[in-house]
């Protein structure tokens, strides 16, 4: 509703799906991020909390007036590029591989 599904990736319901995309989740402001859409064959990882070791990290990008999409994987668990920084629902992602950070630029993304 929020779109008017004005994008045009969603007459294409069988090649995407939906993922929520944060940055940081806060006390007070709760999850920043947004929602992209994501190939359903693209392997981006799984589920994950703030602050697990399996988390896959992300390069998202918003596009206005439509979802954003998912543009490649930033970090994998194991790479240790990308990391999350702060308590497990009170923090933000960090990628001083790419020089990201959520306390600064806003940046860096987890699949959440």
């Amino acid at each position: 509703d929020g779109i008017k599904n004005s994008d045009p990736r969603c007459m294409q319901q069988d090649k995407y799906k939906a993922v929520a995309v944060l940055s940081k989740f806060g006390y007070w402001d709760g999850g920043v991020g947004l929602i992209a859409l994501v190939e359903k064959d693209r392997d981006i990882g799984k589920n994950c909390v703030g602050g697990s070791k399996d988390c896959t990290y992300v390069k998202a990008e918003a596009i206005p007036g439509q979802l954003a999409r998912v543009i490649e994987v930033a970090s994998r668990p194991g790479e240790e590029k990308c990391k999350w920084s702060g308590l497990p629902r009170a923090g933000g992602t960090v990628c001083p591989a790419y020089n990201w950070d959520y306390s600064k630029d806003n940046a860096a993304s987890i699949v959440f």
